[in-house]
């Protein structure tokens, strides 16, 4: 009798995934707005647009065009958060008025 012996070669792919958040803090500062003429909340363009839900590039977008307040200081900028107010209820009232345009 003849030994016979059947080799198997198994093979095994395992992805991996990973993932994890990074949280900061997002400061609000008091400053001096010349355009409101009056101490009013400003932050960082990118602080802003997690308070507000604005997105960032709109928010520069809107520094371009003069429609939200800015501070520079040799160390950042910072955007007005009740200029950004104005312009989400802005934003909000024109969506309003093409839905019931529709």
């Amino acid at each position: 009798m003849k030994n016979e012996t059947t080799r198997r070669t198994l093979q095994f792919t395992v992805e991996k995934s990973e993932s994890f958040t990074v949280r900061r803090t997002r400061t609000i500062s008091a400053i001096w707005c010349f355009s409101c003429d009056r101490e009013t909340r400003m932050s960082t363009p990118e602080d802003a647009a997690g308070i507000t839900g604005i997105s960032a590039r709109r928010i520069y977008a809107g520094i371009e065009t003069g429609a939200i307040h800015f501070s520079e200081s040799p160390n950042a900028l910072l955007v007005c958060i009740d200029s950004l107010d104005t312009v989400r209820q802005a934003n909000k009232d024109i969506k309003e008025v093409e839905k019931e345009n529709e």
